[in-house]
């Protein structure tokens, strides 16, 4: 696993201003049932294969918002929560996407103390000493992507991905991701990983009941200096 750089935190302040200024709503990626709305699905294509390649394809985050911005589309609540691990080979999920306003808890299961901390510009924060089976809870009230490191092992990393848009999800177990609801309208795609630079997609949804497939390719791997 390889820390972010300084030159790639500039980077992730760009994709959380891609997100836009809407309030954020929920969508589950692996949403099945029509609900209103066109679908939108695709995969996570990345240049790498193999074993390593499907691990780092979970480790992702889609947001979708409209192209020009638009307003009363839903809403996240401030009382959203995600949760995080700790456990003995590394923080698990590795990557979680929340709303703005979110709370995420922080679980350790290791038989080690640890002391998860960030010093992301997004939220900066410092957790304590956390023993087994006790929790941190940290709130976060603005966009970005959040670094979080345990002080007792450095080498262990999480990001938590604070999303101020309309519709996002995470691909999971899968090759791929799936929202569904959005109205009839022109929108931006755009895909965050901590191994590949950012990317967009512009594609438009016509029909209500429409599934578009809106694919999204990493191509440029991120640099590998330590902050």
């Amino acid at each position: 696993m390889r820390p972010i750089s300084n030159s790639q935190s500039r980077t992730d302040r760009r994709f959380s201003s891609i997100f836009g200024a809407s309030a954020a709503l929920v969508l589950a990626a692996t949403a099945s049932a029509w609900s209103g709305g066109a679908i939108v699905k695709g995969d996570i294509l990345l240049p790498d294969r193999g074993l390593e390649a499907e691990a780092r394809r979970r480790d992702t985050v889609i947001a979708i918002r409209p192209e020009a911005e638009a307003s009363g589309i839903g809403g996240g609540k401030a009382g959203d929560a995600g949760k995080i691990e700790i456990r003995s080979d590394g923080f698990s999920p590795r990557v979680i996407a929340v709303p703005v306003g979110a709370t995420v808890d922080v679980v350790n299961r290791d038989d080690q103390v640890h002391n998860p901390v960030s010093s992301s510009a997004a939220k900066k924060f410092d957790l304590g000493m956390i023993a087994k089976d006790e929790t941190g809870r940290v709130t976060f009230d603005r966009a970005g992507v959040v670094r979080v490191v345990s002080k007792a092992a450095p080498s262990m990393e999480a990001f938590i991905v604070v999303v101020d848009a309309p519709y996002f999800a995470t691909p999971g177990a899968s090759a791929g991701y799936e929202v569904s609801g959005l109205p009839i309208g022109a929108y931006v795609a755009s895909a965050w990983s901590p191994f590949y630079e950012p990317v967009e997609r512009r594609f438009t949804v016509a029909h209500e009941r429409e599934v578009v497939r809106v694919d999204l390719r990493f191509e440029t791997e991120r640099r590998s200096s330590a902050p």
